[in-house]
């Protein structure tokens, strides 16, 4: 993982029904030294997602990134989630690496082809 990603503390919203998954991805994320809310539900989560566009909007600040956590792992899916606005997909069963993963490439220095400088993901918040 990317060094600069290990020396953040990122704020995370973890959308989750499932209280095990919950458990093991808040764990697996405060481990890494980060702080996690959760949603433990769709409707939360999509009013969550909705009040974080908002407010990127109305404040003029740089995009959030979201990283899709799903059960959906089938052909398409991936696709799916990135064009819906996700910015990175991990798929269950939760794994530590796969999500410490996940949060270096969408944390990384090198902004993805084609994203302006308002899109670019950035380190401090």
């Amino acid at each position: 993982m990317d060094d600069a990603v290990k020396a953040m503390m990122l704020s995370i919203l973890l959308a989750e029904d499932k209280m095990v998954n919950q458990k093991l991805a808040v764990k697996l994320l405060e481990i890494a030294g980060h702080k996690v809310e959760v949603a433990d539900n769709g409707e939360i989560a999509t009013e969550m997602y909705n009040l974080i566009r908002e407010f990127e909007e109305q404040g003029g600040v740089a995009r959030t990134p979201i990283i899709a956590l799903t059960a959906h792992a089938m052909i398409g899916d991936r696709e799916r989630c990135l064009e819906s606005g996700m910015d990175e997909y991990v798929t269950k069963p939760v794994r530590r690496g796969d999500i410490l993963a996940a949060l270096a490439k969408v944390f990384s220095p090198v902004p993805k082809p084609g994203a302006s400088p308002e899109t670019a993901p950035i380190f401090a918040r």
